[in-house]
């Protein structure tokens, strides 16, 4: 199964150097994880529904390449 979001980046997920932050990608992260449960059926409401939610066991990031442009590089988060 593939799941596929892209985003554009914005002035504050990046550091004084023009680094993307790690936290950002955690951030793009989370965020694909919540959209990839509301396309199958599980959104947070569904979720409160049931009294439960996800749990994150272990979060890995891969840096294939270094992000420096502002607010005009997209990053594609898959699943």
């Amino acid at each position: 199964m593939n799941f596929e979001i892209t985003f554009k980046t914005k002035w504050s997920d990046f550091d004084p150097n023009r680094h993307m932050r790690h936290t950002a990608y955690n951030d793009y992260a989370a965020e694909v994880r919540v959209r990839f449960f509301q396309e199958h059926g599980l959104s947070i409401n569904e979720f409160a529904k049931l009294n439960i939610g996800p749990i994150l066991f272990k979060e890995r990031e891969f840096d294939i390449k270094k992000h420096k442009i502002f607010g005009k590089e997209e990053i594609v988060f898959y699943i």
